[in-house]
């Protein structure tokens, strides 16, 4: 990832940033990952007087994946279960859209054993000023990328808020099933439409017990506690 010249710098000298930068470089442990993540949501609602400190500190979990474009945080645990879902569809053809910088296609495909196509138009990402450097990233918007590819599986982790992508799925005769990782039905994530439709849906609650989004942890009004967002689902055509 290289940020433009007029982007704004990040400053990773604190405590969050200590806790949590660790997770971009290597799977951690779930319970170790939720442990960092607990702390660093505490550290900050008992501290209210790092809002005003320099706007570049992450304000706990939300504010640490705003300034390092984080939506959903890997671990071990999710990785594996989320490949034994793959596994059972034994898909010859994998496409992720929207895959960002490639990090979960990445580590999916090193824990199948199979390539992944990883596919992101970067559009959202040049909007943040983020360039991506990952040569396996193949610049291409979704619709191109079904249409080029013809996958059996397509994988999509946070659609852009209000896009009905899912519709286009549903439309490439070659796909027999795509999983969605997001914030669900009546989240900031897609469309209210991709849970509407005759595609047989599973939810992965296997897979979702080891989610951490960056809104699954937050201040309930009293005090700091964990909140769940994550959904993970696999719809398979009918």
């Amino acid at each position: 990832m290289i940020r433009f010249e007029n982007s704004l710098e990040h400053d990773c000298n604190n405590v969050t940033c200590q806790l949590l930068n660790p997770s971009l470089e290597r799977l951690l442990d779930y319970e170790d990952l939720n442990k960092r993540v607990a702390k660093a949501e505490e550290i900050f609602f008992d501290d209210f007087k790092h809002i005003s400190q320099n706007k570049s500190f992450p304000l706990g979990l939300f504010g640490w994946t705003s300034a390092h474009h984080v939506f959903q945080l890997l671990n071990i645990g999710f990785i594996r279960e989320l490949v034994k879902e793959i596994k059972d569809m034994n898909p010859e053809i994998i496409l992720e859209v929207g895959a960002g910088e490639g990090l979960l296609g990445k580590q999916l495909s090193k824990e199948l054993g199979k390539d992944i196509i990883l596919t992101d138009d970067h559009s959202w990402w040049e909007k943040e000023y983020i360039k991506i450097d990952n040569k396996d990233v193949i610049r291409m918007d979704y619709k191109n990328a079904i249409e080029v590819y013809n996958p059996d599986l397509i994988i999509a982790s946070w659609i852009p808020y209000k896009r009905w992508w899912t519709k286009e799925f549903r439309k490439c005769d070659s796909v027999r099933g795509y999983i969605l990782i997001g914030e669900g039905p009546g989240g900031c994530t897609g469309s209210d439409m991709d849970w509407k439709t005759s595609w047989i849906r599973h939810d992965l609650d296997n897979v979702e017990k080891y989610a951490i989004c960056r809104t699954d942890h937050g201040f309930n009004g009293t005090g700091f506690s964990k909140i769940r967002h994550t959904n993970v689902s696999l719809f398979e055509r009918p």
